[in-house]
């Protein structure tokens, strides 16, 4: 028998494990470490999410396409989800006032998603909070670059052409 068909039910285990809730699959396999920073990154991203839109960002009925992308969150979803359709009423309006200051969570979404990135891809965790830092700085620099030259776009290059 190939190692492949041997490895196939541990990763299948691993995968539904890691649906449940994200990490559990890393952690069933005995990384540890790994399981605990993908949970702490996917974990709250979406927390992060469900903050500034309110519960009612995750929706299956009038959000379908996004309920999909939702979902692979696991099981944390169809809570939020239940939530929002029973109109639990503590989150389903976003944070007061997070629509002035949602800009300041790209800071910790940055470094969310260079959490959950680079404990996966890194074949070794031993500089694993260097290259999140080094990450999360190239994720900063990037939208802020692309910030920029949207706003040279808008600003200066568009006024130019003509209207008609």
């Amino acid at each position: 028998m190939s190692e492949d068909a041997e490895e196939s039910p541990l990763a299948l285990t691993a995968g539904l494990l890691g649906w449940i809730w994200p990490g559990l699959g890393h952690l069933k396999n005995g990384d540890g470490r790994r399981g605990r920073l993908v949970m702490l990154g996917v974990v709250g991203l979406f927390l992060m999410g469900v903050l500034v839109g309110g519960v009612d960002c995750v929706d299956r009925k009038e959000d379908g396409l996004w309920f999909v992308a939702q979902a692979g969150a696991g099981p944390i979803a169809l809570v939020t989800d239940a939530a929002n359709t029973l109109a639990w009423m503590p989150f389903v309006q976003p944070m007061p006032g997070a629509i002035h200051w949602w800009w300041l969570l790209i800071v910790p979404m940055a470094a969310g998603v260079s959490v959950v990135w680079k404990a996966i891809r890194m074949p070794s965790l031993e500089r694993y909070w260097r290259e999140v830092g080094f990450m999360s700085a190239q994720l900063l620099l990037g939208m802020v670059a692309l910030a920029a030259g949207l706003m040279v776009l808008v600003r200066v290059v568009l006024p130019l052409l003509p209207a008609d």
